[in-house]
């Protein structure tokens, strides 16, 4: 917990394995009886993170009853996290130059479940098409927009349910049909 709020708050460079031994009121030797460096820890971090996104996701999408109304609230319960985590992209993408493996490993692990998700509520397309492709263009979509509200500042419901209705129209009535 200690390294989790130290890492969401100053970042990976600017935390040190004294500054979380001393958040979380142990001596840096008890550190590595159980991590053996910075970067495992911070991995785990960054997993835990990644988990708490997808149950947040998860808990608002489990009793939708389309897969319309899953993108709805997924897209919703993403951009409401954002604005309670709004440091959330610093968070994910500091990854990308700690090691760009685990950068990666976040992103194709969320498309994985994403494409896994599509495929059991059998989204079926006109034309043959690898649902994988198909949930980093969503995964895309929810990311720009959840930037949009962290640049323009848009945290309150209303402003959150007016881009989430304007998502959802595009994706239901196709932007080129």
């Amino acid at each position: 917990k200690a390294a989790s709020t130290l890492f969401y708050n100053r970042g990976y460079q600017n935390t040190t394995i004294a500054d979380i031994a001393e958040k979380a009121g142990v001596a840096v030797g008890t550190f590595y009886l159980y991590f053996k460096d910075k970067y495992t820890i911070y991995a785990l971090v960054l997993s835990d993170f990644q988990k708490k996104i997808r149950d947040t996701i998860n808990n608002e999408i489990a009793k939708a009853p389309t897969r319309l109304e899953k993108e709805r609230l997924g897209l919703k319960a993403w951009l409401t996290f954002v604005a309670e985590h709004n440091r959330v992209y610093e968070m994910i993408w500091e990854s990308m130059y700690v090691d760009k493996k685990l950068f990666n490993n976040y992103y194709t692990k969320f498309a994985e479940a994403y494409a896994n998700s599509l495929h059991r509520d059998h989204l079926h397309l006109e034309q043959d098409v690898d649902l994988k492709t198909v949930a980093f263009m969503l995964m895309g979509i929810s990311n720009f927009i959840g930037l949009k509200t962290v640049f323009e500042r848009k945290f309150t419901e209303a402003e959150i349910d007016k881009m989430v209705d304007d998502a959802i129209k595009v994706l239901d009535n196709g932007l080129f049909k």
